[in-house]
């Protein structure tokens, strides 16, 4: 809604920019992924379509869309 703590930005793994990646990564609001023992397993099969982050402009909310979990919800406090 409208004036939520909760509104922000989905970004998709696949169509982010370099420089989005980077400033998501340094930040941790990104997992990475390429981890060995996950793609020995075939967890990266599909890497990286279907995966995201979304997260406030405080970034105190974050959402990990198909990391390692369907969903991973992220509160943080600063």
């Amino acid at each position: 809604p409208e004036g939520s703590d909760l509104k922000g930005e989905f970004f998709l793994h696949t169509t982010m920019t370099d420089a989005e990646r980077t400033a998501l990564i340094q930040g941790h609001q990104l997992f990475r992924g390429g981890d060995k023992m996950q793609a020995a397993s075939g967890y990266h099969e599909h890497w990286p379509h279907g995966r995201g982050v979304y997260h406030n402009p405080e970034k105190t909310f974050v959402n990990w869309v198909n990391e390692g979990d369907h969903l991973r919800i992220i509160s943080m406090q600063y």
